[in-house]
This record gives C-alpha cells, structure tokens and sequence, in this order.
C-alpha cells in the first residue's frame, strides 16, 4: 500500500518538474532568440542563482529518499535470508 503511496508521489513528482523544464526552456528559447535580443547580455553568473539550482535539486531527492528509505526499512523485518551462518 505504502509503495504504490511513494510511486504515486514521485509520478507526480516527476511529472510536475518535467513541464516546469519544458516550460523554462520554452521560455527561454522565446526569449533569448537571436531575432529579439541580437545583443547578448554579457552578465554570466549569479551567485544565488547558481545556490538555488544546486539546494533545489538536493532537497527534492532527499525529499524523496526519506520516504523510500523508511519503506526499505519497513520491509526488511520481511525478508528471510536464503543462507543462514552458525
């Protein structure tokens, strides 16, 4: 029950960072076009711009490893060895 829980959070998960994606990039190609903006910017970094796409990215997979390590954990009472040692 928990399983189809965490595979139907991560989906939607998925999904949703997926159109954001599609939405920037189609953003972006419309926007930074070489016909509407024939002189580029010559600004290259952003500091806090930089920290967001490295602290967002982070936080989303530890958002979902907390969920899938405590199913692991779970679990494992479950399992029985198929080998067992004296």
């Amino acid at each position: 029950m928990e399983i189809n829980w965490l595979h139907n959070v991560v989906l939607v998960l998925i999904t949703v960072i997926t159109l954001f994606v599609a939405v920037l990039l189609g953003w972006v190609i419309w926007r930074y076009n070489a016909k509407r903006n024939p002189t580029p910017s010559r600004l290259s970094h952003h500091a806090g711009l930089e920290v967001a796409w490295t602290v967002v990215p982070v936080l989303i997979l530890v958002g979902m490893a907390i969920p899938s390590f405590r199913l692991v954990l779970l679990r494992r009472p479950h399992l029985r060895p198929r080998l067992t040692s004296r």
